[in-house]
């Protein structure tokens, strides 16, 4: 059975020596990705734009959330905040990569000049930083609605047990993912050598253990999380109806009512970022996974187009 997926954020990658690799010609690079219906030369730099303003707000409004809760005694008391932190540190990582993301689509799609370190660790990053992000939401959804149906457990979710939550989902995803997604890119010198047309992308030898982690690691890692994530959310409806209700019963200043507002609000907000950044992402992978079961192929220029959306979501 052929593995072929078209251009996939999560497949095309590798690594291999840079010699006698340059960079390759804007121009060259425009003709090559258009002929081939990929992506124009304008739209490489449209999205180099949006992915740099990205990377600038990402950046300080990570550095920021977590420096105040970190230098806040009563903010890093709290349980909730510690698993903060740990979401912040994996999404400031995946901003810091975000501009060899782009390089690796783009500007280094059919040569590829970086050491092949990079090539390996953007594949390893863009994959294992969304797994953690989407279990520290699951976690954080899950934890919060059983606090709010059951108060009295809350006192049970230590920072001694946030702190090993947080320290479990990023060991389970390194040895899950990290190693495995380091060892699968390879750098071909050349797009021509390469079975995908693509110069960073994984090595030829390894495509049957990349079908393994695929209709494996995908469902473990990202399917099934993403879905309970969506299921929970439900739940999350119900409960801010009943509590609208319970407001208009209750005093507007009752402490209490306030603090829990507080934190419902706090972890809607957690919710529709992560529902508008992954969804999509979510959707373009579960239609790749339904694509090669049937083993038909997708298009490139639009498998490029989905590509693109984690890269400045």
């Amino acid at each position: 059975m052929e593995f072929n997926a078209g251009y996939n954020s999560t497949m095309m990658m590798s690594s291999t020596s840079s010699e006698n690799i340059t960079l390759i010609a804007w121009k060259d690079l425009e003709k090559e990705a258009w002929e081939r219906g990929i992506f124009s030369l304008s739209e490489a730099i449209a999205f180099s734009g949006a992915v740099g303003v990205m990377f600038i707000f990402s950046t300080i409004a990570n550095i920021v959330t977590i420096t105040v809760i970190a230098k806040t005694p009563k903010l890093i008391s709290s349980p909730f905040n510690i698993m903060i932190i740990s979401l912040c540190v994996s999404d400031l990582i995946s901003t810091i990569y975000s501009p060899f993301i782009l390089f690796w689509k783009t500007f280094g799609l059919f040569e590829y000049p970086l050491p092949m370190f990079f090539c390996k660790s953007t594949f390893a990053v863009d994959y294992c930083t969304s797994s953690v992000t989407i279990q520290h939401i699951l976690c954080f959804l899950a934890i919060r609605l059983i606090a709010m149906r059951y108060p009295h457990r809350l006192k049970k979710f230590t920072i001694q047990r946030a702190k090993m939550l947080v320290s479990f989902i990023w060991l389970e995803t390194a040895l899950g993912n990290l190693i495995f997604a380091m060892w699968l890119p390879h750098v071909y010198p050349s797009s021509d050598l390469s079975p995908t047309g693509f110069s960073c992308a994984v090595h030829h030898a390894r495509w049957k253990y990349l079908r393994l982690f695929f209709y494996i690691g995908h469902p473990i890692f990202l399917f099934i999380p993403t879905i309970l994530i969506v299921t929970l959310t439900f739940f999350l409806i119900g409960v801010l109806t009943k509590r609208m209700e319970s407001i208009r019963e209750r005093k507007k200043n009752d402490a209490n009512l306030k603090k829990e507002n507080a934190a419902l609000i706090q972890l809607t907000l957690i919710v529709l970022s992560f529902l508008i950044g992954y969804l999509p992402d979510f959707g373009y992978k579960i239609f790749l996974l339904i694509y090669n079961v049937l083993r038909k192929r997708v298009d490139a220029r639009s498998s490029w187009l989905f590509s693109m959306w984690p890269t400045y979501s």
